[in-house]
């Protein structure tokens, strides 16, 4: 077979014959070929390398139709397939893992999560391990002027490469000591982006060895992550990414902050069907700990259109999860929050901000870890009052 043969092939598969046809019409020409003893090597090796190309791409049109069909969730596109061995923490000492999520931008999401890390810090001694999982890197641009960093030195991205080494990763975590006592953080950027929609391609077409949903999870739910932090908090990105697939799959819990407006609150109960359609698909996942009504007018009360939307939001809990609820304990829209952001903890700068994430914290850990898990150790808040001296 020469090239002129090829060209035919070519043009038969192209011309409406299509992959198989032109398959049948090159093996009945390599037979007639191997009647010539020295053509008989190269028509067998063009034999092979058609029968590679026609299983390649009978496995495109298989994915192909596959992600035509409308009621397919993308994130489940591949049966779960999680490392073996692989469990999650679970127990009264195993620490938990939270996300941060909302898929409506602009709700306050990693402020909330930043300051509340400093409540849990601070306030009651834990080792928080607080995640940037946003290319925007909202939190990493609060976190890292408290501790007078200009940019990080390791990147998001490490935790899902195809070589990522749990041991390494979590030695080169950001310390963020100086704020956050015996916490780090793992930092964004930009970059991230793109490598998140490559690395999702790859796993659409079948060219990664493992089911990268599952990735954060081999790291966070490892021996070295689980005896050196008591608490990770997940900033998610508001949209299905790669990353906020990983934080849901890997998190034991997860916290829906909102704004108490129509905008913000009917998106809520879409969110969280999603969220069952992808865990019925997953193999189970993180527990509602509860709604964060956020950026609210007036301090300590609720006006009368915020308070309608509060009950809208119990009602849409109570259908989805029955232990979870929206917090008693709001964030108000206050000036000495707002303004810390990109220049450090407003739990750091301001008396009255603590006592805001102090009353909410108190309340979260009671979901957490139940109300014997909850008490603070007695000598915590001297610590709170040293960090708000220090910064």
């Amino acid at each position: 077979m020469d090239v002129s043969d090829i060209a035919k092939l070519l043009g038969l598969a192209a011309g409406g014959v299509g992959l198989a046809g032109a398959v049948s019409w090159a093996k009945a020409s390599l037979r007639s070929a191997k009647t010539s003893e020295s053509s008989a090597a190269d028509a067998d090796a063009l034999t092979a390398a058609l029968a590679e190309s026609y299983e390649r791409v009978a496995q495109f049109e298989h994915i192909l139709s596959r992600a035509n069909d409308e009621k397919r969730d993308l994130w489940r596109f591949w049966p779960a397939a999680p490392p073996r061995g692989l469990s999650k923490p679970e127990g009264e000492g195993a620490p938990r893992i939270v996300s941060f999520v909302n898929l409506k931008g602009g709700v306050g999401k990693s402020t909330l999560a930043a300051n509340l890390a400093a409540h849990f810090a601070l306030a009651r001694g834990m080792k928080v391990l607080l995640m940037d999982l946003d290319y925007q890197g909202s939190v990493s641009n609060t976190v890292l002027p408290a501790v007078r960093r200009d940019a990080p030195t390791t990147n998001i991205r490490e935790w899902f490469a195809d070589d990522r080494d749990p041991v390494r990763i979590l030695g080169e975590l950001e310390d963020i000591g100086g704020a956050l006592p015996g916490s780090a953080l793992a930092a964004s950027s930009y970059d991230l982006a793109p490598f998140e929609q490559r690395l999702w391609l790859r796993w659409i077409l079948g060219e990664t060895e493992d089911d990268v949903r599952f990735r954060l999870a081999q790291t966070l739910w490892s021996d070295h992550a689980l005896r050196r932090f008591d608490l990770v908090f997940l900033d998610v990105p508001p949209r299905m990414t790669l990353t906020a697939v990983n934080a849901l799959c890997a998190s034991t819990h997860f916290i829906v902050p909102t704004l108490l407006d129509r905008t913000s609150t009917q998106p809520i109960e879409f969110m969280l069907r999603q969220f069952q359609t992808l865990f019925w698909g997953l193999g189970g996942g993180p527990r509602c700990a509860g709604v964060v009504a956020n950026l609210t007018k007036l301090e300590p009360y609720l006006l009368d259109g915020e308070e309608s939307r509060r009950l809208e939001i119990v009602e849409t809990l109570r259908q989805y999860e029955s232990r979870a609820k929206i917090f008693e304990r709001h964030v108000p829209h206050r000036e000495d929050i707002a303004e810390s952001a990109g220049l450090g903890f407003a739990y750091h700068r301001s008396e009255r901000a603590r006592a805001i994430f102090d009353r909410l914290g108190d309340e979260i850990a009671e979901a957490l870890f139940g109300a014997e898990g909850a008490r603070v150790a007695s000598d915590a808040p001297h610590d709170a009052d040293n960090a708000a001296t220090r910064h």
